[in-house]
């Protein structure tokens, strides 16, 4: 079994959120385990999110320009744990 990795990307690129989610369907069909942010519009950093951080092993961004808010928020949390 592999280890699991959160990839986080700034939801203002398209190109790097299709990025994720292709990876993320990709990764299914070869038993790897992809976890991305949930991202309701209120709050920076979920708690799915952070629970999403923790069960994984690395952390990945896709980030084609400047990073957000809320993917600060997550290598910010997952720095700390």
């Amino acid at each position: 079994m592999s280890a699991p990795v959160f990839i986080t990307y700034n939801r203002k690129s398209e190109i790097a959120e299709r990025t994720a989610l292709r990876l993320q369907t990709i990764s299914n069909l070869y038993g790897f385990t992809i976890h991305l942010p949930y991202r309701p519009a209120a709050k920076i950093i979920s708690p799915e999110t952070k629970e999403r951080i923790l069960k994984s092993q690395f952390v990945v961004a896709f980030c084609l320009g400047r990073t957000g808010k809320k993917m600060k928020a997550d290598f910010a949390f997952a720095s700390e744990n």
